[in-house]
């Protein structure tokens, strides 16, 4: 988002992840693509439509920050898929650490010259803030997505993706309600529209 992609499309790129391990399930690991799943994902689709619309125009994009930024979903469901064998052998939490912790060693040694100057100056409050996105977030987010995909089909792992809109809204309102004087964003009633409608895509395609 700092070069350039606007918010809506941002949020429309979440949906490649979903897609991306629809595709993988059934080459890599034999998952069937059924009727529901395809209906529950373009129901979720048009939701995110919605919320994508209510938040303002895509005008503006660039096109290489919007295929860099596509790339990421892709990484993620390759990773996804690939996990799912090792979940096999290997416990959720374990290999969270042990990826996070090969993946996070260069960026240790890079620090002297990028990001040290900026840790060492936070306050009380930025420490919270940087705990909470490393261990709640990457480790503890992860682990559940590790344990997810252990336990369900990646492709069903990959539809829950879904709901990150729908709970953005509902942060977004208690932390507005919570916090008046820092957090002064609106949640507008077409992204509650819109969210309600990816939560129905959601269960048309998981539920049984």
């Amino acid at each position: 988002m700092e070069e350039g992609v606007p918010a809506p499309v941002a949020s429309l790129i979440t949906a490649l992840s979903p897609m991306f391990l629809l595709v993988l399930g059934a080459l890599r690991h034999g998952e069937r693509v059924t009727r529901r799943r395809v209906a529950g994902f373009a129901v979720s689709l048009a939701g995110l439509l919605v919320i994508s619309h209510a938040r303002g125009s895509v005008a503006g994009a660039s096109a290489l920050p919007v295929a860099v930024a596509c790339l990421a979903p892709l990484c993620w469901s390759i990773h996804s898929s690939l996990s799912k064998p090792v979940a096999r052998d290997v416990p959720p939490f374990l290999w969270t650490c042990l990826y996070l912790f090969a993946g996070g060693i260069p960026l240790l040694l890079a620090l002297p010259w990028a990001g040290g100057r900026e840790m060492l100056a936070l306050d009380g409050a930025g420490w919270a803030a940087l705990l909470y996105l490393s261990l709640l977030c990457s480790i503890g987010g992860f682990a559940v997505w590790a344990w997810l995909v252990k336990h369900l089909k990646v492709s069903t792992a990959g539809l829950t993706t879904f709901l990150n809109p729908p709970l953005t809204l509902a942060s977004k309102a208690v932390l507005v309600a919570l916090f008046p004087a820092t957090f002064t964003f609106s949640v507008l009633p077409l992204e509650v529209l819109g969210g309600a409608v990816v939560l129905a895509g959601l269960a048309v395609a998981i539920l049984r």
